[in-house]
């Protein structure tokens, strides 16, 4: 219990040589309740800070493990508008901790406190892109699970391009911002989803881009914008991102995906199974 205790609510650090603590609020609300939920959800979410790392082209990839930031640029940071460099932000607003520190570099490893955090994080963002007129209710992720947990990557597909189809950024005609959406789409998907997941998995030979892994399939993904969803599969194959799995009883799903920045949608895709 106090495992799980720790998994949910613990390890804030407000200085190099402080102690680090539960979230108090979230900690009192679990053993009130008796029950493990998502308390800082519940307190509210800085919706401008949302829609700032929507704007900008900030690459929320690289808070899935923890950061090195200067500890003099943390203290001499000045916010306004018009910065894309959000770390010192995510830092004041509570979703990254400090992890540990160099003295000798004066530089600080910043990470998620804890999952309960992490879920928020990536669960208000996903919000911010995936609501919008033509989708007020947002993601609906139990469908998505139910997809991959049947081995139904043709139903997955579909819903992905449902949501493509409603973003509102399908409207910029920027190409980095396109690219970048696309990315953070997909990357936030994934996340949710619950399952296991490797983004950007380092192999031997490359990385791929997704793996999901649940009780009955290893799925591996490649995404590919503006080349053929077979290049993609290619990939997967040539770099041989499915060995690791060899020894592994469940079907292993290999799926290619191409998506167009002039359709601003998924465009064609590929699949193998081993």
């Amino acid at each position: 219990m106090l495992a799980e205790l720790k998994k949910w609510y613990d390890s804030y650090l407000f200085h190099e040589r402080g102690i680090k603590v539960f979230n108090p609020v979230s900690l009192f609300s679990a053993l009130q309740g008796k029950d493990f939920q998502n308390y800082w959800y519940k307190t509210g979410t800085p919706t401008i800070l949302m829609q700032r790392i929507k704007n900008t082209y900030f690459d929320i990839k690289t808070l899935r493990g923890d950061l090195e930031y200067g500890k003099d640029a943390l203290i001499d940071y000045k916010d306004d508008e018009f910065r894309t460099d959000l770390v010192p932000l995510l830092y004041y607003t509570g979703y990254l901790t400090i992890k540990s520190y160099d003295k000798e570099y004066r530089s600080y490893t910043l990470g998620f406190p804890d999952y309960e955090v992490e879920m928020s994080f990536f669960e208000s963002l996903a919000k911010e892109f995936y609501t919008t007129m033509e989708n007020p209710s947002g993601l609906d992720y139990t469908k998505f699970k139910e997809d991959f947990r049947t081995g139904d990557v043709e139903g997955a597909i579909e819903r992905m391009k449902a949501l493509f189809s409603a973003l509102p950024y399908a409207q910029n005609k920027s190409l980095r911002l396109i690219e970048r959406d696309f990315q953070n789409v997909i990357y936030l998907l994934f996340t949710i989803l619950g399952e296991y997941i490797i983004s950007e998995a380092h192999f031997s030979k490359g990385r791929a881009d997704s793996i999901l892994i649940n009780k009955k399939y290893v799925y591996i993904f490649e995404f590919k914008i503006d080349q053929d969803a077979q290049t993609a599969l290619n990939q997967i194959n040539v770099k041989k991102y499915a060995g690791r799995f060899k020894m592994d009883d469940r079907p292993v799903i290999k799926v290619g995906v191409s998506f167009s920045s002039a359709e601003k949608n998924i465009v064609d895709w590929v699949m193998e199974e081993e």
